[in-house]
C-alpha cells in the first residue's frame, strides 16, 4: 500500500491542510460516518459559549490525522527494531482515530447518561457502541473488498477494534509485541493520547479560549522504549524528559478546561433538562431498524441501523411534533424553557468539599433533602414543598482533576533522557523529578443542587440553601465522626424560613458534635425541618466502614487538622464551603 496514496484534502482550523488517505476517505464517505456532522463536541456548551458549535465529524478527521502521524514517527524512528511497525498497522490506527467516536449519541456524553444499563447491569458506553456501528458500517457499505485493496483484512478489523476500546489491565492484545499502537488514540495508562491533543486544541478555539499546551511541541519526542511495570516488561510510548514541562500543560488544560466550559453550571444546568426532554419524548420518537422493527429513543442503541438516525436534531423533531402525548407535551416545554432561559436554578453549591465528602453520591445527597411525609407539615409555604419533591430535584457532583483523580498524573508517563554513553534510557521519574506546576489539591469536588421549579423569588430561594445547607451539615458530620461507645443523640432545627441562629453574612457557624452511622441510621424524622434522628448501637462492621476522618482540605488546598466541622454560608450567595 503506498503511503503517499492520498486523495482527499480538509483545510482544518487546527491541523492546517490535512490529508485523508483513501482507506479512511471510504469510510468518511457513508451516511454512519457523516451523522457525525449532527453530533456537537461539546453538547450543551455552545449555549454558554455560542461559538462551541464543532462537531465530532472534525475531531475525528482530526485524530486520524494525529494518530497517522504519530504512528508514522514512530515507524521511521523504529525501523531497525526486530517486530518494526508496518504500513497497514499504520493505516489501522488513522481508521481507529477516525471511528473513534462514531457511537456517540446526540449531543455526545448528555445522551451517555440517559441509556438504562443492559439486563445484567451494565452501563452503556460510546466507546463499545462505537465498535458496533464501526463494524455495522463496513457490513452495511459492503467495504471489505475495498479494505483488502488497502491490506486492510478481517483481522486487521479486529485489531482496529481493540485500538478504539483501549487495552484494559490484563486483557488480552491482538498484538502484545505492538502495545505501543494501542496508546496512540485511546491510552488507557496514562491518558496522553491524540484524541486529547486534538480535543483540547479543537475545543480551546472554539472556545475562545487561550491554552499554553502544543502537541506540536511533543511530537518530536516519542520514542518507544521498554518499561516495567510490575512483573510486565512491553514496549510504550515514551517522552523526553526536556517535554515534561509541555506534558503538565495538557494537564493543566484539562482542568481548566472541566472548571471554565465542561462542567459549566449553566451548560450541566441545560444538559440536565436537555436529559430530562429526551427521558420525556423518548417513547414518542420511533426509529426503525433491521427488519422494519421500530425502536424508542433510549432503545435506539440496541440496533445499529435505528441508532444511525439519532442525531442532535431530533430537538427539532420534538419541537416541530404536534403530539399531545402527555410525554411530547412536557419535553416541548422544557426546550420552550430553554430557549426562554426559564432554566432550573442551582439553590445550592458546596466547593472543595473536603475528603470525607469526596465520596457521597448524588443519590445519597437527594435522598437526605427531598421532602418526605413528615416534612410536609414543618415546610414554611408551598412553594418549598414543590421544591424538594423528589422529581423537582437534582444533585450534581463534580469532579475535577487533572486525569488520575488525587494521583499526579505524571507518575505514570515513562520519560527517558540521555545517559552517560550517548544512549538512552527510559524510566517512570519519581515525584521530586517532576515539575512543581501541579497544585498541591490534585482533586476537587463540588456538589450543587438545582431544583426545575421555574421563577422563584429570591426569599424562597434563601430559605431553600437553608435547608439544604442542614442537610450537607449533617452528611458532613456523619462522614467526619465514628464513635467509640454507642451514642444516641437527635438533631434539632428550627423550622425553614425562621431560622433562630443564622450567622452573619461570611460567617463560620461551629456544630454541635452530632454522630451518626449512615443512611440506614435515619430511622425516623424528629423536629420541626424533619431532620432524622440517629440510631444507637450501630453494626461494628458498619462503624467501621465508615472510616475516621479528623483532618480535612482547606480551600487553599493543605491539610489541617479540625476537631468539629465548620460550615461556611454566604446567605446572599448559593456557595457553602465545607
Amino acid at each position: 500500500m503506498d503511503r503517499m496514496d492520498l486523495s482527499k484534502v480538509f483545510n482544518d482550523p487546527i491541523h492546517s491542510s490535512v490529508q485523508m488517505p483513501k482507506h479512511c476517505q471510504i469510510i468518511i464517505d457513508t451516511p454512519e460516518f457523516q451523522r457525525l456532522r449532527f453530533i456537537k463536541q461539546l453538547g450543551c456548551t455552545c449555549y454558554v459559549f455560542p461559538s462551541a458549535v464543532h462537531t465530532r465529524f472534525e475531531h475525528s478527521i482530526g485524530v486520524s490525522h494525529l494518530g497517522g502521524k504519530l504512528a508514522s514517527m514512530l515507524q521511521h524512528n523504529d525501523r531497525n527494531s526486530s517486530v518494526p511497525i508496518q504500513n497497514t498497522e499504520v493505516a489501522c490506527v488513522e481508521i481507529a482515530g477516525l471511528c473513534h467516536d462514531i457511537g456517540h449519541g446526540p449531543f455526545s456524553h448528555a445522551f451517555e447518561d440517559i441509556v438504562p444499563p443492559d439486563k445484567d447491569g451494565k452501563k452503556w458506553k460510546h466507546e463499545e457502541q462505537s465498535v458496533i456501528l464501526f463494524r455495522y458500517l463496513i457490513q452495511h457499505n459492503s467495504l471489505e473488498k475495498k479494505l483488502e485493496e488497502h491490506n486492510i483484512y478481517a483481522k486487521d478489523i479486529d485489531f482496529i477494534c481493540q485500538l478504539i476500546l483501549g487495552v484494559k489491565k490484563d486483557e488480552e492484545m491482538l498484538r502484545e509485541n505492538k502495545f505501543c499502537l494501542y496508546q496512540i488514540v485511546n491510552n488507557s495508562v496514562n491518558g496522553v493520547d491524540v484524541d486529547k491533543w486534538d480535543y483540547f486544541a479543537r475545543d480551546t478555539h472554539y472556545l475562545g479560549m487561550k491554552s499554553a499546551f502544543d502537541f506540536n511541541r511533543i511530537l518530536p519526542f516519542v520514542k518507544v522504549f521498554d518499561v516495567k511495570r510490575g512483573s510486565k516488561t512491553r514496549g510504550e510510548l515514551c517522552f523526553r524528559d526536556k517535554v515534561a514541562s509541555d506534558l503538565n500543560h495538557m494537564f493543566l488544560t484539562r482542568r481548566r478546561l472541566h472548571y471554565t466550559s465542561y462542567q459549566h453550571r449553566v451548560s450541566k444546568i441545560i444538559t440536565i433538562m436537555l436529559k430530562d426532554a429526551f427521558r420525556e419524548a423518548a417513547d414518542h420518537l420511533v426509529f426503525v431498524g433491521k427488519g422494519g422493527k421500530e425502536y424508542n429513543l433510549l432503545e435506539s442503541v440496541k440496533d445499529p441501523e435505528a441508532f444511525c438516525q439519532v442525531n442532535d436534531t431530533i430537538v427539532n423533531e420534538i419541537m416541530r411534533s404536534r403530539s399531545q402525548e402527555s410525554g411530547m407535551v412536557k419535553a416541548r416545554e422544557i426546550i420552550d424553557r430553554i430557549h426562554k432561559r426559564e432554566l432550573y436554578q442551582c439553590i445550592a453549591e458546596c466547593q472543595h468539599a473536603n475528603e470525607e465528602m469526596r465520596t457521597v453520591d448524588s443519590a445519597v445527597i437527594k435522598r437526605l433533602i427531598v421532602i418526605d411525609a413528615d416534612d410536609l407539615s414543618s415546610l414554611s409555604s408551598s412553594s418549598l414543598m414543590e421544591i424538594f419533591r423528589a422529581d423537582n430535584i437534582e444533585v450534581e457532583v463534580s469532579h475535577f482533576d487533572y486525569g488520575s483523580g488525587d494521583k499526579n498524573p505524571l507518575l505514570d508517563i515513562p520519560f527517558y533522557k540521555k545517559t552517560g554513553d550517548g544512549k538512552f534510557d527510559a524510566e517512570l521519574l519519581p515525584e521530586d523529578k517532576l515539575p512543581a506546576d501541579l497544585p498541591q489539591r490534585l482533586l476537587d469536588v463540588t456538589f450543587r443542587i438545582y431544583t426545575k421549579v421555574p421563577k422563584l423569588d429570591r426569599e424562597t430561594i434563601k430559605n431553600a440553601r437553608d435547608r439544604c445547607t442542614t442537610r450537607l451539615e449533617m452528611i458532613n458530620r456523619r462522614r467526619r465522626s465514628v464513635p467509640t461507645t454507642p451514642v444516641k443523640q437527635k438533631v434539632r432545627s428550627p423550622p425553614i424560613g425562621r431560622m433562630a441562629s443564622s450567622p452573619p453574612i461570611g460567617a463560620v457557624s461551629p456544630l454541635n458534635s452530632i454522630t451518626s452511622y449512615g443512611l440506614d441510621s435515619f430511622v425516623s424524622t424528629d423536629g420541626d425541618a424533619g431532620i432524622p434522628s440517629l440510631m444507637s448501637n450501630p453494626p461494628d462492621a458498619a462503624a467501621a466502614a465508615l472510616g475516621t476522618g479528623s483532618a480535612e482540605f482547606n480551600s487553599r488546598g493543605s491539610r489541617s487538622p479540625e476537631p468539629e466541622a465548620k460550615v461556611t454560608l454566604d446567605t446572599t450567595k448559593r456557595n457553602i464551603t465545607f
